[in-house]
């Protein structure tokens, strides 16, 4: 009797715990599903060109972080977060000071940090930018 118990005991316990082994070697996927979407259908509607698509054939991180921060939103997202304005973020990415300088000076709209820029050709580009 003890023995009986000890045993379904023990059985409950490894199935408890996941070490069953008849699903010992499947694995599960909590991804969820991306759903198929029909182009052809007339219903069909293209997503707009987003910041980062136009942004991604650039070469390099700090270029690319450089035109994603100088980048204007030009969709209307579902998400409040999506929408936030996220430039200051990127031009805390870029690694070169001059152009992480350039990127403050135009996100912020303060053309004195033009001033700090040490390459000569980054610097008038800036200044140009005030010009206009």
């Amino acid at each position: 009797m003890i023995k009986a118990c000890t045993t379904t005991m023990l059985v409950l316990l490894i199935l408890f715990l996941g070490g069953s082994p008849l699903f010992a070697g499947e694995k599960v996927s909590t991804r969820p599903v991306e759903p198929k979407i029909d182009t052809s259908s007339p219903d069909y509607v293209a997503p707009k060109t987003s910041v980062d698509q136009k942004c991604d054939k650039v070469e390099g991180a700090d270029a690319m972080n450089l035109c994603r921060a100088i980048s204007p939103l030009d969709t209307e997202n579902k998400n409040r977060y999506q929408n936030k304005d996220h430039s200051y973020y990127y031009c805390t990415l870029i690694k070169n000071k001059d152009k992480q300088l350039y990127c403050y000076a135009v996100v912020q709209e303060q053309n004195n940090l033009c001033g700090l820029i040490i390459d000569a050709g980054l610097e008038g580009k800036c200044n140009a930018h005030f010009k206009k």
